[in-house]
């Protein structure tokens, strides 16, 4: 089995460090930034996020496509990291700048940078996520791969939510606009250098098992829909980017107006940031000694249990509301390095019974569920805010306080509850990947 070395580890998951600073600066702060800077009502604001996010999340079928047949000197995917990084950093920029002109106008540049940013980041992302699947045949290696990712993508969340708004003060001096434009820039800079760091040093090593006829894109769809273990992870996938990432959204509403503590913005998304890399290092940890699946399930539990007591206590006390958000999120966080894990061993499993290898395919048709679902959560977010009343720097009323609660607690705890039903019918569990493991290896020495 291919190993994956500690140089490796360290440039592939600074890949997602890299992403996390700007594409979480991007889920934590635009939704705010169109309605409170650029000027976009909410419910515009809402429209901008859905419609780009479903556009995107087609474009990701067709890039997966694209990826699964390229071939070159650099391999699959390694190309598309070298090419995408930089385009990914100018478009956070544009998306993060006011353009002069009526609102109108406005609208148009907002839905025309975004869904750029969106077509960029995918670029990168989907060729990124299907890289393990071709680095190493050891799935132990590649969950374990996994953690290091998730450790990396939280730190950076870390300094995404300590550092983002007090940088946007420092460049902006009164000036939001100006100052969340530099702050993107500086982003963009530290992107694409670190992406292009991954794709020098990763290299892709595990060979394919020989097709034995060309198969269409419609096959290779079909291929997908046959199997159950996809099918559960792309509802799996649509779930949590559209439930369980409100609370992001709506974090500095939340601070904001219910907590009435804008200033301790920072201090909340620094503990966020620290609880996501806890529960990395946690998954590593039980991953290793206990059954994949089961510590899955257990994960999501335990943050259901969480975004329900965070419902139901004092939102006036701070400490109290930190405490909890932490341990929600240690729990819960469990299970994101397991999910990109899952993927890898999807790839693996139709590779074994189809012969065809899909890794671009998988992770993009993901990728798909998973944008589709930030479109719809940044139109709950939307919808919630417009429908209750919400009005910009002013004081809330009751329903608008309560909407802004509920996209921080209740919504994600159903979120919660659907993804353990479908963690229960997960039909891949440890036995398993050790028989997918030996069928491969035996298929690929036999080409």
């Amino acid at each position: 089995m291919s190993p994956i070395t500690l140089r490796q580890k360290f440039a592939y998951s600074g890949g997602d460090f890299a992403f996390n600073l700007l594409f979480g600066s991007v889920g934590a702060f635009l939704l705010y930034f169109y309605t409170d800077v650029y000027g976009l009502s909410a419910a515009q604001a809402g429209l901008v996020l859905l419609v780009a996010r479903v556009w995107d999340a087609c474009f990701d079928v067709g890039l997966g496509m694209v990826v699964d047949r390229t071939k070159s000197r650099w391999g699959q995917m390694r190309p598309y990291l070298f090419l995408g990084a930089p385009l990914l950093g100018l478009t956070a920029v544009a998306c993060f700048s006011v353009p002069e002109g009526g609102s109108e106008f406005k609208l148009m540049y907002a839905f025309l940078t975004y869904t750029a940013l969106m077509s960029a980041y995918s670029l990168v992302n989907i060729p990124y996520g299907a890289l393990p699947t071709l680095m190493s045949d050891d799935q132990g290696a590649r969950t374990g791969l996994a953690s290091w990712r998730m450790f990396f993508a939280f730190t950076g969340t870390l300094v995404m939510g300590a550092g983002t708004q007090p940088l946007v003060a420092v460049f902006g001096q009164g000036d939001a606009k100006h100052g969340y434009q530099m702050v993107m820039a500086i982003y963009g800079v530290i992107v694409t250098l670190l992406v292009w760091i991954c794709a020098w040093t990763c290299k892709e090593t595990v060979p394919a098992v020989r097709h034995a006829e060309k198969s269409s894109p419609f096959a290779d769809i079909g291929m997908l829909i046959n199997s159950r273990a996809w099918l559960i992870l792309a509802a799996t996938s649509l779930i949590t980017f559209s439930l369980l990432l409100l609370p992001i959204a709506n974090a500095v509403y939340f601070m904001s107006y219910v907590v009435g503590s804008p200033q301790s913005i920072p201090i909340y998304m620094m503990a966020l940031g620290l609880s996501m890399m806890m529960s990395a290092l946690l998954s590593g940890f039980l991953t290793k000694r206990f059954c994949k699946r089961n510590v899955w399930r257990a994960s999501s539990l335990v943050s259901c249990l969480g975004f329900l007591t965070l419902y139901f206590i004092d939102h006036k006390n701070f400490g109290l509301v930190l405490f909890v958000t932490f341990l929600t999120n240690v729990g819960g966080g469990v299970s994101m390095p397991i999910n990109f894990s899952n993927a890898s061993d999807v790839a693996d499993d139709i590779e074994a019974k189809r012969g065809r290898r899909l890794p671009g395919l998988v992770f993009s048709t993901l990728a798909f569920t998973g944008k589709a679902g930030m479109g719809l959560s940044g139109a709950i977010a939307g919808a919630v805010l417009s429908t209750t009343g919400y009005v910009p720097n002013s004081a809330q009323s009751a329903d608008t306080l309560f909407g802004i609660v509920a996209c921080m607690s209740l919504i994600p705890a159903a979120g919660c509850a659907a993804l353990l039903l479908l963690q229960l019918v997960y039909p891949i569990g440890k036995k398993d990947l050790t028989n997918l493991a030996e069928k491969l290896r035996l298929q690929r020495a036999a080409t």
